[in-house]
């Protein structure tokens, strides 16, 4: 079982065999009335024993939970790999990094041909650190064309541009895009591809 809480990890890895180490020194002193040096030194081993484990467990906890104190969110693309052709829709797959259950993980398509960046309708479905979600990549005729997808994590002024954005496009029927990113978007992973002849099957 993995532990996810950074109280519980301490309490484990350090407090636990500090106080039994503690208890153990002066059960020791007492049945073998130990001279108060030979305590002092006994109490300053159980010491740096116990922050030795708990150093070497937090070092494991940062591996098997991906400790973010010092880490920025991030997102790796599983499908499609940077550079590799693609079709007009893809299912995009990829694993999130220090990105919060709640946080708002959105997709958006920038073309390199027109220069603008165009978000993708619906967020990722997301199931733990994973996500995956059908992304359409250019339009018909776009073939040989590079495109990036990028990943961005978005404030709620942002969140409220792109619901706006899309219901805008709902009703027009057209999807402009943008010159740049609008404040509130923070990008966490983009890959670049290239559109591949002929449509999605």
């Amino acid at each position: 079982m993995i532990v996810d809480d950074l109280a519980t990890v301490l309490l484990i890895s350090f407090i636990f065999p500090l106080v039994v180490g503690t208890v153990g020194v002066l059960v020791t002193r007492i049945v073998q009335d130990l001279p108060p040096h030979k305590v002092k030194f006994y109490l300053g081993f159980v010491v740096g024993i116990s922050i030795s484990i708990a150093l070497i467990s937090l070092l494991v906890w940062q591996g098997t939970t991906r400790w973010c104190w010092f880490a920025s969110p991030e997102v790796s693309f599983a499908n499609p790999r940077d550079g590799s052709e693609v079709a007009s829709q893809e299912r995009v797959r990829g694993e999130s990094f220090c990105i919060s259950d709640d946080a708002r993980l959105w997709l958006v398509v920038y073309s390199h041909e027109v220069d603008r960046y165009y978000p993708e309708a619906l967020p990722p479905e997301r199931d733990g650190d994973e996500w995956a979600l059908p992304l359409y990549i250019g339009v018909e005729g776009d073939a040989g064309q590079r495109f990036d997808i990028v990943a961005v994590v978005v404030d709620d002024d942002a969140d409220a541009q792109l619901d706006e954005y899309i219901r805008s496009g709902e009703r027009s029927g057209s999807y402009p895009g943008w010159d740049v990113l609008p404040p509130g978007f923070g990008e966490v992973g983009r890959v670049t591809v290239t559109r591949e002849n002929g449509d999605a099957p």
